[in-house]
């Protein structure tokens, strides 16, 4: 996780506990989210991971992700997204139902919301964690942004999906600027999302606000996940 979200020097900072096989503590933990900057940290399919393992592995995991969401809990730019299943089938039996409650009481304990799965309205939580409120200038900005990529879409109907150029989807746009809506769409349908958690959005956040003043709409072609 830590050299997903960056690279080598943050590695680094959690490379002791990582050698020992251990979880890193809660300052470690704050240290790396200090120095990596605004990020959102997807875990996915975790009860099947941890439901499968031994048990001493299953408790470290317990206790790494309880330090986790304690230090999410702590930095102000920094997201987690854990998905959880519904029910004792989606969790895979009763070994999987306790992994299951289990997690969820480490979520109780920072207050986490939960949230159903519909992508406009988990990733508007993540954006608005991620990104602060604009003010009337950016919002204009926005909205010139998000006309802009409407008419691209209105005037190349043939190399587009039929509906990126309707009112519904410029307000899709506007309500997840500045992020792409088909990024948050590849985030929730792409298999290959479910297989490797966590995966982070912090390369394409810290990009963004490092090379430019002005936040365009991120779209995929530029988007740097692992």
């Amino acid at each position: 996780m830590a050299d997903q979200l960056g690279g080598q020097d943050a590695y680094n900072i959690i490379r002791r506990a990582a050698l020992e096989g251990i979880a890193p503590g809660g300052n470690q933990l704050d240290a790396l989210f200090e120095h990596v900057g605004p990020s959102v940290i997807l875990m996915d399919e975790l009860v099947a991971y941890a439901r499968n393992v031994q048990s001493v592995t299953q408790e470290s995991i317990y206790t790494f992700f309880q330090a986790v969401t304690e230090s999410v809990k702590r930095t102000k730019n920094v997201t987690l997204v854990a998905t959880l299943p519904e029910g004792q089938i989606q969790a895979g039996g009763e070994g999987g139902m306790t992994v299951l409650d289990t997690l969820e009481s480490i979520l109780e304990r920072v207050d986490a919301v939960s949230i159903p799965l519909e992508v406009d309205n988990a990733f508007e939580v993540v954006r608005r964690r991620l990104f602060s409120s604009m003010t009337d200038e950016e919002e204009t900005e926005r909205d010139l942004t998000c006309e802009a990529f409407r008419r691209m879409y209105q005037n190349s109907r043939s190399e587009y999906p039929n509906n990126v150029s309707d009112q519904h989807y410029l307000q899709r746009m506007k309500d997840c600027y500045p992020i792409h809506p088909e990024i948050f769409d590849r985030l929730s349908n792409q298999t290959a999302f479910r297989k490797i958690p966590p995966v982070p959005l912090s390369k394409t956040v810290n990009t963004s606000t490092q090379n430019s003043r002005t936040i365009n709409l991120n779209i995929r072609g530029r988007m740097d996940l692992l």
